[in-house]
């Protein structure tokens, strides 16, 4: 009786086996020919070129003049695109370190789904493969920076510029890194995106709920932990009159933390669902293979905090006037210094 209940055991085990990697291989085919599918419509190859020499962005120019507020009340400017370069190839840069993968996040204001615009999120996602580790870096649009064939202007100019590439290009030169990657997103993927997640949980003050009522959104009234659907939180992640642009980049990392939360406790079926649905919204140069593997990857991180900075840090920085334009004037030394030590815990 034993030796055949163990026969059945051993059996029943073998099948189990079988038929259970058979339906993963099934499963994963059909997941790749979907995504291979998908791809057609979010990959963007956008070159990737070798350039002759750096610049020199240690010096400040000298139009710089004292600034007439803060920066919760910089206003935006008119830009002339006439000079826009389209899509400006992204300068090939060697891997500062080969485990840790810096993706460039873009949020464009288009005006309409699919637009052209300034970068009103510029967001380093830094995903360490090695430790296991997710981290998000804000970088002020503000920022007065040195733009390749465009002079110095605002971070958020270089996207309106020449794309994704010239933002690429910007925030390496700028900071001393090694950003390869972007994923590309209007306002209107941002919604669509926190929906699809079933809505963020968000720690709203008294002040951002006022705000966000007085513009219709159905928020009870009560500073606390309070559940947005994708237009609220949006409406949310864009509130900058109330204080300054620094707390406005901490609200947009609060809803990407909290999204991608949402995203490490599913489970991988759902997790490849909600990679479907969304693939359409984005434009990215990672392709299919790579976006799978560190879907995967990402997922097994399980539930680690995910750490945070934004630059420029305290006491790096200046509110100024240039040519006009209220402007964030930085010590670049200092910035790079500090967002390098973030992303690569103080070893690089």
């Amino acid at each position: 009786v034993f030796f055949i209940r163990g026969i059945c055991f051993y059996a029943q085990t073998y099948l189990m086996s079988y038929v259970g990697q058979k339906v993963i291989i099934d499963i994963r085919e059909a997941v790749y020919r979907k995504l291979q599918f998908l791809s057609l419509g979010y990959f963007e190859k956008l070159p990737i070129v070798q350039k002759d020499k750096p610049n020199n962005v240690q010096k400040q120019p000298e139009e710089l003049e004292p600034a007439g507020g803060s920066a919760g009340e910089i206003e935006e400017e008119p830009l002339d695109l006439s000079q826009g370069t389209g899509k400006t190839p992204i300068y090939a840069v060697d891997p500062i370190d080969p485990d840790v993968v810096n993706i460039l996040v873009l949020g464009v204001d288009a005006t309409k789904p699919g637009g052209n615009g300034r970068s009103d999120l510029n967001m380093i996602v830094s995903i360490d493969r090695k430790k296991k580790t997710i981290k998000l870096a804000s970088l002020l649009r503000d920022t007065l920076v040195p733009i390749e064939g465009h002079d110095w202007n605002r971070l958020n100019t270089a996207y309106a510029f020449g794309g994704a590439g010239l933002s690429i290009n910007t925030v390496n030169e700028i900071f001393g890194l090694d950003i390869q990657r972007y994923v590309k997103l209007d306002f209107f993927a941002i919604r669509d995106i926190i929906d699809a997640v079933g809505g963020v949980d968000i720690k709203l003050t008294d002040a951002e709920i006022t705000y966000l009522r007085s513009y219709g959104h159905k928020v009870s009234k009560g500073a606390g932990v309070k559940h947005l659907d994708g237009e609220t939180a949006l409406a949310y992640s864009r509130i900058r009159k109330i204080d300054s642009d620094f707390r406005r980049t901490q609200r947009q990392r609060n809803v990407m933390t909290a999204a991608l939360d949402k995203v490490r406790g599913m489970g991988a079926i759902k997790a490849i669902d909600l990679m479907n649905k969304l693939l359409p919204q984005v434009k990215t140069n990672i392709n299919t293979n790579y976006a799978i593997q560190l879907v995967r990857e990402v997922l097994a991180m399980g539930g680690k905090d995910i750490k945070q900075i934004s630059i420029p840090v305290q006491g790096t920085f200046s509110d100024k006037k240039y040519k006009g334009m209220s402007i964030i004037s930085i010590d670049f030394t200092k910035n790079a210094d500090a967002l390098r030590s973030f992303l690569y815990d103080g070893e690089q």
